[in-house]
């Protein structure tokens, strides 16, 4: 064989393994992209609920030193 036809099938052959690189790629930040939605999403669950969770022992909190409602002022006027 020739100097260009072992240039040419190397041309070829690297030709087709950075297209078949370029797919995998793109397939992989495909799914990559899914999974930062998904940890996006329970992340702002998780957050949702640590904020209910703060707020219920911030009231438990109150009531139990006495500066909620149902205070002990209110049951000694009884």
């Amino acid at each position: 064989m020739t100097e260009l036809a072992h240039a040419d099938i190397f041309f070829i052959v690297t030709t087709v393994a950075v297209v078949l690189l370029t797919v995998f790629w793109a397939v992989f930040l495909y799914y990559v992209i899914g999974i930062v939605r998904d940890i996006r999403a329970i992340v702002s669950e998780v957050r949702s609920a640590s904020d209910t969770v703060a707020s219920s022992v911030e009231r438990v909190w109150h009531k139990v030193s006495g500066r909620g409602r149902g205070t002990k002022k209110s049951q000694d006027a009884e």
